[in-house]
């Protein structure tokens, strides 16, 4: 076989493959142009970035050296209370005058406290203190010293009732020539006695140096004189005297055995006994109190 003849025979093999692709590319157009197809990627435009804004931070002011406030605590406001009204100042105390001069005084202090009664006979005119300091003294010992006795002895004397035997019987009426002394410390409080005592205390410590004591306060010698008095024995029924002598005795020897100042007190009657002795337990306890 020649050549030419094989030129001829394969033209209708490339036009047919011409044909195809022709087809090919036709169908491929038709395919992808559609709703379908792949869009065409643009070609991407170069955009100039935006240049970063620089905002610089708030400048803080460096603070000042400041000194921490210390927070004192709250203060409470003072409670209301009660504040006590002050005591009215006592009146300073009168000077006293000399012992050899304080007559004149007390007695007008014995005048002013006994005013409106009979009581200020009864006293002594002379050395009242004295008499007093020395009176006390003795009684303490359970001594009766009427010769200084600061008030005068009753006017009237004692009365007696006579027996058979050669006894007697105290009389109970001579208990009422006692009265007005017993009022003396009756009718006059506890408070104004004691308050007396103590304003005329520095004389009568001076009194009571005078007779040899220099050691003991008074108002000590005068607490013994009241305890001997306290001691005393309340007789409620007769009392028979007798009369060995011209001095009258108790018949009872154990009456008779008391002291002196103990007798006294009997012979005023048991009501003017327990009044005088009633009295002189407050003024002991006073003085315990503010001595």
């Amino acid at each position: 076989m020649s050549e030419e003849a094989n030129t001829n025979s394969s033209k209708p093999f490339i036009l047919i493959g011409v044909g195809v692709a022709v087809l090919a590319v036709g169908v491929g157009y038709l395919l992808f142009s559609g709703d379908d197809a792949e869009p065409v990627k643009p070609e991407p435009i170069a955009v100039e970035a935006p240049k970063p804004t620089y905002t610089p931070p708030p400048q803080i002011e460096t603070p000042k050296n400041i000194e921490p406030i210390v927070q004192k605590p709250a203060v409470k406001a003072p409670e209301s209370m009660d504040i006590p009204e002050p005591e009215p100042a006592k009146p300073p105390k009168p000077e006293l005058p000399s012992l050899n001069q304080s007559d004149t005084v007390v007695k007008a202090d014995l005048s002013s406290v006994y005013s409106g009664t009979s009581a200020s006979p009864l006293f002594v005119n002379q050395d009242l203190i004295r008499k007093f300091v020395v009176f006390v003294d003795n009684a303490a010992k359970g001594d009766l010293m009427q010769k200084h006795a600061p008030v005068t002895a009753p006017s009237e004397p004692m009365k007696v009732v006579a027996s058979a035997d050669n006894t007697y019987t105290l009389d109970a009426s001579s208990f009422k020539r006692y009265d007005p002394y017993v009022s003396l410390l009756s009718m006059v409080s506890t408070d104004t006695l004691v308050d007396n005592l103590k304003k005329y205390q520095p004389l009568m410590d001076d009194a009571y140096q005078e007779i040899g004591y220099n050691d003991q306060a008074f108002v000590d010698k005068l607490i013994d004189a009241i305890d001997v008095a306290l001691a005393t024995p309340v007789i409620e029924k007769e009392i028979k005297l007798v009369a060995p002598s011209a001095m009258y005795k108790y018949a009872d020897p154990e009456l008779e055995a008391l002291s002196d100042i103990q007798k006294l007190l009997i012979r005023m009657g048991p009501k003017n006994q327990m009044k005088v002795q009633a009295r002189l337990e407050q003024i002991r306890a006073e003085l315990v109190k503010n001595y």
